[in-house]
């Protein structure tokens, strides 16, 4: 009984992060049809006029809307976060271009003249990641090729 329980917990955890993928306009999609049933049926009763007190309804209606108020500000908290992620990574594109310094160049001209013999029209940038990485990307148009190396330098360097 227990692990059909647990089966039961996890599929529903499955459904609801799927839901998550959905954009938001469709959350809130889904959230409407979802209370239109119990707006529908508060209309019949109010219509027949049966006593059901005001307080009854308030929370009842609050039970449906709090759930799903939390559904919708969880995705618009992750939708933030990839933002932000997406920023970020935008941001170290249009870094991508910046080069090392000259006297900081981890491949050497006599190094990058050799490689240009042995493989013709070979493009070589530098970057600077980190203040112990450098990316080295080396490119080649035909046959198109695109090949990066890393250099980490884990000894520190005084500050001039």
């Amino acid at each position: 009984m227990a692990s059909l329980v647990n089966n039961l917990i996890d599929k529903l955890l499955s459904v609801a992060w799927r839901l998550m993928d959905l954009p938001v306009y469709v959350l809130v999609i889904l959230i409407a049809l979802m209370l239109m049933p119990s707006l529908i049926f508060w209309f019949k009763i109010i219509r027949k006029k049966q006593n059901i007190g005001l307080k009854t309804m308030i929370f009842a209606l609050l039970g449906l809307i709090m759930p799903m108020a939390l559904i919708v500000d969880f995705k618009m908290k992750s939708q933030e976060s990839e933002i932000e992620i997406l920023s970020q990574k935008y941001i170290n594109a249009l870094n991508s271009g910046e080069s090392t310094s000259p006297n900081k160049q981890v491949i050497s001209t006599v190094s990058k003249t050799y490689l240009d013999e042995f493989m013709i029209d070979l493009k070589v940038w530098e970057r600077q990641i980190h203040e112990a990485i450098t990316l080295v990307t080396f490119k080649k148009e035909d046959p198109k090729a695109t090949f990066f190396l890393a250099v980490v330098d884990l000894i520190p360097h005084p500050a001039p």
